[in-house]
């Protein structure tokens, strides 16, 4: 018994290393020889701790070859000078997305295939913008991320980064900015992909769209920056939230949210009905038991129940409330423990972008 375990540790231990080597031979699969430039050449955007970067940490390695009709050039980003697993698993992803986007491009028939990058810095963390241009009888540009943890060499999507929210509430101000400015921007715009291109500096998250994907074709690769510390957030626990017997339906306390969300609410003790503003800008009236929310005094929704007065002070409304009708807040509800409602700071200027 105890020779077969040995022997299956041996034969994981060569496993391992087999992984090891094929993760390696991946960093060399598609570029033919290239030559390799220490300096970033104006193409490597550094913000954050600078004093935890150095040059040599991340090279580029031109492009310039021509196989199968398809003609490749530019540059893409390579890893240098970081704890090997980390460093061949980062190159691997970067050599997998090399891959699949020569292979679209030959799918597509492109004549031509160019590559170009960002890379930023904010410690912990490491972002490389990944940009990708095809052309044909036009040309498109495309934009994948790669974020992770220097330390721990972990890929980390949005989420890991800001919190579960971040997405929803990008969209939805997103949706917000189109409705207001549909000129500026591709009405087929069907929202934010899970996997959305983003980077992380000291004070921002910036999500990246394709040429195409959020604007007209002239605009180009387009950005929406957020600031980290102006996204505001209020996590309302569990034991706060009413649950209505007919579909088991949430009800949520909206005072206690849109107030720490930089919302007001006015209550006519005359006519019983509660205004919401955000700013000096009218949103929304509420009319409790009655299913009737007004929208700008003229629009009238109607949710899976009204709004509803408990322990004689709380005005109650269905979770859906944020979905439907309050187009700046997002929320996640985390393992039935509690609710995460987030919202940014805007303005008219802001949307005028």
């Amino acid at each position: 018994m105890l020779k077969k375990c040995i022997g299956q540790r041996k034969l994981h231990v060569w496993i391992t290393i087999a992984a090891m080597l094929c993760i390696l031979m991946l960093l060399g699969a598609f570029n033919r020889p290239s030559t390799y430039d220490s300096k970033a050449s104006g193409r490597t955007t550094l913000s954050g701790r600078i004093a935890a970067w150095s040059d040599d940490m991340i090279k580029h390695e031109k492009i310039d070859t021509r196989e199968e009709g398809l003609e490749m050039e530019g540059y893409i980003p390579v890893l240098t000078a970081y704890a090997g697993l980390l460093q061949s698993r980062i190159n691997a992803e970067i050599s997998r997305i090399i891959a699949d986007k020569v292979s679209d491009a030959r799918e597509m028939r492109s004549r031509t295939l160019a590559f170009a990058y960002d890379a930023y810095f904010s410690a912990p963390y490491m972002s490389i913008i990944l940009k990708s241009t095809t052309t044909s009888g036009s040309s498109k540009t495309e934009v994948v991320s790669i974020n992770f943890n220097i330390s721990t060499g972990e890929l980390l999507n949005a989420a890991d980064v800001v919190g579960p929210h971040v997405v929803q509430l990008a969209d939805r101000l997103l949706v917000e900015m189109i409705r207001r400015n549909p000129e500026h921007y591709n009405p087929g715009f069907t929202g934010m992909r899970s996997n959305q291109a983003f980077s992380i500096t000291d004070d921002e998250i910036i999500f990246w769209f394709d040429e195409f994907q959020l604007a007209p074709g002239y605009e180009g690769v387009v950005s929406l920056a957020l600031h980290l510390d102006d996204i505001k957030a209020v996590c309302l626990p569990w034991d706060q939230i009413h649950i209505r017997e007919n579909f088991n339906l949430k009800m949520v306390p909206i005072g206690v949210i849109l107030e720490d969300l930089g919302y007001t609410i006015i209550w006519n003790c005359e006519t019983k009905i509660a205004r919401i503003y955000h700013g000096d800008e009218f949103i929304i009236e509420l009319n409790p038991e009655i299913n009737n929310y007004v929208r700008d005094q003229r629009f009238v929704r109607s949710l899976e129940a009204p709004p509803e007065i408990r322990n004689g002070y709380y005005l109650y409304v269905p979770i859906s409330f944020f979905d439907q009708i309050l187009n700046l807040v997002a929320y996640s509800i985390e393992d039935q423990e509690r609710i995460t409602f987030v919202s940014y700071p805007v303005t008219d200027d802001w949307f005028d972008r």
